[in-house]
């Protein structure tokens, strides 16, 4: 590395450290043309995937660990990264063949070995519940395998255990808000099936979570007004491209956006057709409004 990349790189460096990984990404993009060898690239194309993947755009982040991954077969690192990556985008067969592949290269990692448990839960698998089970009682005070361990358990309807889960790893953890939040809503088992989403619900959820750029308060807003119109406007979701790009619609025409334009933007953003929007959007507008 020259002295101009190597100064790029600790800017960059610096950038990510503090969080400000929008910032760090024209750096790195720069720093990519001017490294050539492998071995300087790898480490700029890591902080690029982790930037891209910190800022929500999972399919650019998927794209650099996919890259990486194969460049580096021995890699768990890479393996797992590409699975956060593939996770976040609701591809949960990729995602489960990326922890699988950085589980069995590390099989000392917890991370790696809750994150494959995790993803297994999620597709329904019960191989899943019993991962993240023996986990647990490996470190009955490890917050992040007893939220996932819960979560699982609930998912699997299994309310009885998973309160007492919870009220155990609080006597180590009183004040984890995830694990108040859990026992708050096992509380009210009416809440439990809220917690789950169906594929495309999640896919939805992941696409809007991508391309819209809403910050994290206006995402789980509209989430909730989402997950709010089930049993109202739909039961299944077939067309989830169709509903991500309504949600920023409806967003952008309450905030009195000018429509003609947006729609246009839109529409070729998600690639969906402006009819399609249109309908989509009437009809949630019907439902918020007549209740």
């Amino acid at each position: 590395m020259n002295d101009i990349a190597k100064k790029l790189f600790e800017e960059a460096e610096k950038l990510i450290k503090n969080g400000r990984y929008r910032e760090a990404i024209p750096k790195l993009l720069r720093l990519k043309r001017l490294t050539q060898r492998d071995g300087e690239q790898e480490e700029v194309l890591y902080n690029l995937g982790l930037s891209y993947l910190m800022l929500n755009r999972f399919t650019r982040a998927a794209d650099i660990f996919k890259r990486l991954s194969r460049s580096n077969p021995d890699s768990a690192l890479y393996y797992y990264m590409l699975g956060l990556a593939n996770l976040k985008r609701a591809d949960l067969k990729e995602a489960l063949w990326n922890f699988k592949k950085a589980n069995h290269l590390s099989p000392t990692e917890k991370e790696f070995t809750r994150k494959y448990g995790w993803t297994l839960c999620l597709m329904g698998k019960r191989r899943g519940e019993k991962i993240l089970e023996n986990l647990f009682q490996q470190d009955v005070s490890d917050t992040d395998v007893a939220v996932d361990y819960i979560l699982c358990l609930l998912k699997n309807k299994k309310i009885e255990k998973a309160k007492w889960i919870t009220e155990l790893n609080l006597r180590y953890n009183p004040a984890s808000p995830e694990l108040e939040e859990l026992r708050m809503i096992i509380e009210k088992p009416e809440r439990i099936s809220e917690m789950f989403v169906s594929f495309n619900e999640l896919k939805t959820l992941a696409i809007l979570m991508e391309k819209s750029n809403f910050d994290e308060t206006l995402f789980e807003e509209v989430s909730s007004i989402f997950l709010g119109l089930k049993g109202k406007l739909y039961k299944r979701i077939k067309k989830p491209e169709v509903w991500a790009a309504s949600l920023e619609f409806l967003v952008k025409f309450l905030k009195g956006k000018n429509m003609d334009r947006e729609e246009r933007l839109i529409a070729k953003k998600y690639k969906v057709e402006i009819r399609e929007i249109k309908r989509k959007v009437s009809q949630m507008m019907e439902v918020l409004l007549n209740g």
